[in-house]
């Protein structure tokens, strides 16, 4: 009778700590999955931080750029004034 008792009460222990065990794992695994989130985000991060560096050098690559066609636009202006004198001094040397 005291067996039967005491293996009833070992049972119902047993089935609690199965029950914690398996809390524990769960939590395990939540904790796991936090982790690789966490990792991943960081990851994610690191790309949107080296992404923003290309952008900011393309757009101060490009600033230049701007500078450099306007003055190239600028040259093409007063080429363009000059355009009618050179095309007449150059007709005049072939002719000649």
């Amino acid at each position: 009778a005291e067996f039967n008792e005491v293996s009833r009460k070992l049972n119902e222990k047993r089935s609690e700590l199965k029950k914690v065990m398996d809390k524990c794992q769960a939590l395990e695994d939540k904790l796991q999955a936090m982790v690789q989130e966490q990792t991943d985000l960081n990851n994610e991060g690191d790309d949107c931080t080296k992404k923003l560096e290309r952008a900011e050098a393309l757009i101060s690559s490009l600033g230049g750029e701007k500078l450099r066609w306007t003055d190239n636009a600028k040259q093409l202006g007063h080429d363009y004034v000059n355009l009618m004198g050179d095309v007449i001094v150059a007709s005049g040397i072939i002719a000649y």
